[in-house]
């Protein structure tokens, strides 16, 4: 799903193509039902959240601690388990003449040419 929104949206570059956004938005979503509920229950009153998550979910960790709005839950730590990748171009270059090809967990985006 995330590639072939990314081939749409490179072509559209309408960004109601990038899921992120309502993963992200899913994610606030789900803390809020959580806060109610326990606050309702007397359960406990969560003051704040530690967002975590691994590949997709690592990056809509970044999204969610991204995010800001009125209503949104407080974030207080982030640790999303992705690697950083300051230069897109370099390390796409060392994974191909590493691997010579891409890794097997690019083949999505390889199916909609995204690694051309």
């Amino acid at each position: 799903m995330i590639a072939w929104a990314w081939h749409e949206y490179l072509i559209s570059l309408d960004p109601e193509w990038l899921p992120r956004f309502p993963m992200a938005k899913a994610g606030f979503a789900c803390m809020r039902a959580a806060e109610e509920y326990t606050k309702q229950k007397g359960i406990a009153d969560i003051k704040g959240w530690m967002i975590s998550g691994a590949s997709k979910r690592g990056w809509t960790a970044w999204m969610v601690g991204a995010a800001t709005c009125e209503k949104c839950p407080t974030i207080i730590g982030l640790v999303p388990i992705v690697p950083i990748v300051p230069d897109l171009s370099l390390t796409m270059h060392r994974q191909w003449m590493s691997y010579d090809g891409w890794t097997f967990a690019f083949k999505d985006y390889t199916d909609v040419n995204l690694t051309v």
